[in-house]
């Protein structure tokens, strides 16, 4: 059960800092009992490599991400409890100490949060290799092995604890995780109405700023000027431009377009990205868009007659921006801006 990244450990708040407060405390829990047991062994170090087995398994527990807990990560860390135990009761001589009892109850608390976490058959496996290693621990030392494997039949209780708080915490996590993401869903869908209401607000003023004068005079009838008819052709090209060419407006080229084509000049912008967005931040550096801005102000004001063509061409072609300005006697001039921002003069 996996929901955008969330998993069960959400749930048990094992990605927040005071998961380690209570980690450290599981720790010193396993760690003063044994090295307290230090007289009962014969030898001190598998013990103590026993104990870092386990504390391994706790802090594995923990940090590994997956929900369920990943396949390989968690077989390793059952396989560990039978081990550690193996380890510890090697030089353990007889079953009076804290070491002994020590050993599988802190194995047993690492396997209830690998059932939490998705895994509940493998942790039986442990405990039931755990029995064996009791078991063989018994005869190895005069005792009887049924005797010593059911020293561990009161973790039976812990696990199946675990088993059925897993069913009812991780449906719980489940409908949680199912309405956030909804209520994500909703924030979105609310914030993106939000914003195309925000759009249309925008674009209503802004039409009735520049379209609204030279509409009211066209509904009167009154013949137009040719002043009047130039304003008219001139709105129209540039409400065009907007619609098909927004980044051109990003890159502050209205007013230029509009000088040029109030002189007479044929302006034609072309937007080939291919993106859906007009944050001229997400198509080019600030560099480049300045570079672009700059190149096509000076193009567009220079140019008294004839046409201008201003051009994003697709991505990855290693050309930002094209602007041909093509005069009235025939003749052209073509400059570049490269994707890094450099300016090539191409005829």
């Amino acid at each position: 059960m996996t929901a955008r990244g969330y998993d069960i450990r959400d749930v048990l708040g094992m990605k927040r800092w005071g998961v380690w407060l209570v980690l450290v405390g599981y720790l010193v829990a396993i760690w003063v009992p044994l090295v307290a047991s230090r007289h009962e062994f014969t030898w001190l170090v598998p013990p103590l490599i026993g104990g870092l087995l386990i504390s391994a398994m706790a802090i594995a527990v923990v940090v590994i991400p997956g929900d369920p807990m990943p396949l390989c990560a968690a077989c390793m860390t059952v396989a560990a409890g039978p081990l550690a135990n193996a380890l510890v009761l090697l030089e353990t001589p007889t079953s009076k100490g804290n070491a002994v009892t020590v050993s599988h109850s802190a194995v047993i608390g690492v396997y209830v949060f690998v059932i939490l976490r998705g895994r509940r058959v493998l942790p039986w496996c442990g405990l039931a290799a755990m029995a064996c290693v009791y078991a063989w621990w018994g005869t190895r030392t005069g005792q009887s092995p049924t005797g010593a494997a059911l020293m561990l039949v009161f973790e039976i209780g812990p696990l199946v604890i675990g088993v059925l708080l897993s069913f009812t915490l991780r449906s719980t996590a489940r409908e949680v995780f199912s309405l956030r993401e909804q209520i994500t869903d909703d924030l979105g869908k609310a914030a993106a109405e939000s914003a195309a209401a925000d759009e249309r607000a925008h674009q209503v003023h802004y039409l009735d700023a520049t379209a609204r004068p030279l509409l009211e005079l066209i509904a009167t009838g009154a013949p137009l000027a040719d002043a009047q008819r130039l304003d008219c052709e001139v709105l129209e090209a540039h409400l065009r431009d907007r619609m098909r060419a927004p980044l051109m407006t990003e890159l502050h080229l209205d007013e230029p377009v509009y000088r040029a084509r109030v002189r007479g000049v044929d302006v034609v912008l072309i937007d080939d990205s291919g993106r859906d967005r007009d944050d001229v931040s997400d198509v080019f550096a600030v560099s480049v868009a300045e570079a672009i801005s700059q190149i096509a102000t000076e193009v567009l004001d220079d140019a008294d007659d004839g046409e201008v063509f201003i051009r994003i061409p697709p991505p990855g072609r290693g050309v930002a921006a094209s602007i041909l300005h093509r005069s009235g006697d025939g003749a052209s001039r073509r400059v570049e801006v490269a994707d890094d921002g450099q300016v090539r003069v191409a005829g």
